[in-house]
């Protein structure tokens, strides 16, 4: 029995780990993973929770992994994967064995399904996307995976001292579990539901020690204060005292699940969009064995079936009603990993259909065998390109390119995953041009230059931090020599009086006397953009969020040259990459507005608002051009929009008061006035027209 375990963690982890590594990308991905390794080397604080477990594992196993910081991170996110799948092949054993008899245990076909089983999951979409960056979610997997095992280990077991023991372990390890990703949580009626089923809460003392035990677990939390007092590169949130630390890892700076209107239709909707999530895992041709399996579980075992039913349930349907996610394609890609506990119950179930199969030919004991193999390949081949990395240097070039862009000691302001977290391991990670200082709009990531006037600027409203934003950055523009530049997202950009040129992606402010770059050409000639061009390097929103960008900023370049066929080529490129993005097309659309081209313009944001129609932003873009045409009828529309959507949006306000001023609506100029001062009584330019038409 112990031999025939070993045969299947050795097998499972090493075919899965090797097609791992093979497809692993190479350095830092887009989205999270910059940042991840930049609180990993520095042992400090990463983004609400913190992951304190993931920081600590990956800072101790980096250190027996050759390569880059980021490829060994990289790597460690690969074994947890690896061993998700040993731990569901070891559950798939455990199930088949206790549910057919130990008189099977002889009968080959139940190895060879829960290594098959092990190997489907190990090569599920998600999973194996998460599975080649450094990311959390096969921790949590792994997590999942082993505490499902001694579960099924509890419920088998007949030894009452043994069986205890090992729901010590489970709590323990839930703990622990918990201090990685609290979607783990949905499992606790399951968990909650074994104490009752063993009457645990009527025995004092073993309840004591299961409390005690998952308390133990947490206290990994106490990371959070002791690394932040040390004052690490990376320090999101300060969470060297108490509150600090309870609002981090409760997420407090996120607010609440989710803002979004629970409704019957968009509850449907979600769910719709969670069966294609499953439809993708294990490719539609294992939906059949899924279904059969779960059909073989519920005749054979009624136990196991309502246990892991129930846990299928309460991590997909019961998940989507918590999260609640607004539909764009960006958020869709985002609740997507959320679901990876769901597939491992999926995974189980197909387990079981995987058996009937091969029961079904056990009198043909070699087709059994062909047919049950042929199973792995339909999710190894069908999501082998979608998570290839191992030629993706997307993130890491676009982060290189953007510090090439600038001259020594200059100052960046930036916003956004792709632009702050890439940033952030170049820098902390590799020392890479360390001369520049970098400030995001959060103030999370790099130093936070926001908290000047004694607030605490973290946890204002998105209004406030605007306002705030802007008047230290007003300080810095008027005291500061260095040349400043910023990235198309940053606040600054929203600062009428910032006069800025365009030096390759980013944005150089003019100054008196400021810094001159050199030929705009010599700068795109020293990017580094390999696989650009290459479609299979785009494998997801945020990778070919970066290689829209690309396209957009050269097509302005060709733009700002007068270079029109061109620039139209790269601006095509960029809609193609960037096809379901609303920002694309809003830039586009800015581009188009700036050259004076109003009707393109606003047909770019048209097709902004066709992808995202609840974004305020770009109806108040859509807004000022329509003003800016002498359409103020259309503007004051779109105003309108912009601020049912977005109530307190101060930019609707101001530029609503001054299109009922050219139409010589003084009342409503006054009404809307006094709203944009309401929301930011600083508003200087409100302020002078107030007082002009008193």
């Amino acid at each position: 029995m112990k031999m025939k375990k070993l045969y299947l963690i050795v097998i499972v982890f090493f075919i899965s780990f090797f097609v791992y590594l093979h497809t692993l990308c190479p350095t830092i991905y887009v989205g999270d993973s910059g940042e991840l390794i930049a609180a990993v080397y520095s042992m400090g604080i990463a983004h609400p929770s913190g992951y304190p477990i993931f920081c600590i594992f990956g800072k101790y196993f980096s250190f027996f992994i050759p390569g880059n910081f980021a490829f060994k991170i990289n790597v460690i996110t690969a074994f947890f994967a690896s061993f998700s799948a040993v731990f569901l092949t070891l559950i798939l054993f455990e199930l088949l064995v206790y549910t057919f008899g130990a008189a099977n245990l002889s009968n080959i076909p139940i190895v060879v399904c829960s290594v098959i089983t092990g190997l489907c999951f190990s090569f599920s979409r998600t999973l194996w996307s998460q599975a080649v960056i450094s990311e959390v979610y096969t921790l949590n997997a792994f997590f999942v995976s082993w505490i499902l095992y001694l579960l099924i280990r509890v419920l088998v077991v007949k030894n009452d001292v043994y069986r205890t023991k090992i729901i010590y372990v489970i709590a323990l390890l839930f703990g622990l579990a918990l201090s990685n990703h609290h979607s783990i949580i949905l499992l606790f009626p399951v968990l909650f539901g074994v104490v009752l089923h063993f009457r645990i809460h009527r025995q004092y003392r073993k309840l004591q020690i299961l409390v005690s035990l998952f308390l133990l677990g947490l206290t990994i939390y106490l990371y959070l204060p002791i690394r932040s007092s040390a004052n690490p590169l990376i320090d999101w949130g300060n969470p060297e005292n108490l509150k600090n630390m309870m609002d981090h890892i409760f997420r407090k700076q996120y607010g609440s699940i989710s803002k979004n209107l629970r409704t019957t239709s968009l509850f449907w909707e979600q769910c719709l969009i969670y069966f294609k999530f499953i439809w993708h895992q294990f490719t539609p041709y294992l939906l059949i064995p899924i279904i059969i399996g779960i059909i073989m579980l519920y005749k054979n075992n009624k136990i196991f079936f309502r246990l892991f039913i129930g846990g299928f349930l309460l991590t997909s349907i019961v998940a989507v009603f918590i999260l609640n996610w607004t539909i764009t394609a960006e958020i869709i890609e985002v609740v997507e990993v959320f679901f990876i506990q769901s597939h491992i119950f999926l995974a189980i179930f197909l387990g079981f259909g995987i058996f009937w199969f091969a029961e079904q030919f056990k009198k043909h004991i070699r087709s059994a065998y062909v047919v049950v193999m042929l199973f792995v390949l339909f999710p190894l081949l069908s999501n082998y390109s979608m998570n290839d990395r191992s030629r993706n240097f997307l993130a890491y070039d676009y982060a290189v390119n953007i510090l090439k862009s600038m001259p020594k000691n200059s100052i960046l302001f930036t916003k956004g995953d792709n632009q702050m977290f890439p940033l952030a391991e170049l820098q902390m990670v590799e020392n890479v041009r360390t001369d520049i200082k970098i400030y995001d709009d959060w103030g999370y990531v790099f130093p936070n230059i926001y908290d000047i006037f004694g607030e605490n600027y973290s946890f204002l409203n998105d209004e406030e931090q605007a306002v705030v934003r802007a008047k230290v950055q007003r300080i810095i523009l008027a005291q500061r020599d260095e040349p400043i530049y910023y990235t198309a997202a940053s606040s600054m950009s929203m600062l009428q009086e910032v006069k800025a040129e365009q030096v390759g992606m980013i944005y150089r402010v003019s100054k008196p006397n400021a810094y001159k770059s050199d030929n705009s050409e010599k700068v795109w000639d020293s990017y580094l953009m390999r696989g650009i061009d290459d479609k299979d390097i785009y494998k997801d929103y945020l990778a070919r969020n970066v290689g829209a960008q690309y396209h957009y900023f050269l097509g302005k370049h060709y733009y700002n040259k007068n270079m029109f066929a061109q620039a139209d080529e790269e601006f095509a490129k960029a809609s193609a990459t960037g096809y379901d993005m609303e920002s694309m097309y809003n830039n586009l659309a800015v581009a188009y507005f700036e050259k004076g081209d109003y009707q393109k313009a606003i047909k770019e944001f048209k097709k902004a608002i066709e992808v995202n129609p609840k974004k305020p932003e770009i109806h108040w873009n859509v807004g000022m051009v329509y003003w800016t045409m002498g359409l103020y009828d259309d503007a004051i529309s779109e105003f309108r929009t912009a601020i049912d959507l977005k109530p307190n949006y101060v930019n609707a306000h101001f530029n609503m008061a001054l299109a009922y001023l050219k139409k010589g609506d003084k009342t409503q100029a006054n009404f809307y006035l006094d709203k944009t001062l309401q929301i930011n009584p600083g508003h200087s330019e409100a302020l002078q027209y107030k007082n002009s038409i008193k």
